[in-house]
């Protein structure tokens, strides 16, 4: 049965020390925004495909409006 609450693609990675890394691990100190971004394009190939990618352009998006003043 796969953890509902703590699935594997929010497993991903290791580090020097051999410890698997959390999303959570990459993501606890940053912007809400980038946070996202990032969550979506880590799961994306296990969990919600090309929509993840669609999610996290958007959020990237609005880095760039918000904080760049870029217009889209």
């Amino acid at each position: 049965m796969t953890d509902k609450i703590n699935p594997d693609y929010y497993q991903k990675g290791e580090c020097t020390c051999g410890k698997k890394l959390q999303t959570y691990d990459y993501v606890k100190n940053l912007p809400y925004a980038d946070a996202t971004s990032i969550k979506y394009i880590i799961r994306h190939r296990d969990k919600g495909g090309s929509t993840d990618i669609k999610k996290a352009i958007w959020f990237l998006k609005k880095i760039l409006i918000d904080e760049y003043k870029e217009t889209e």
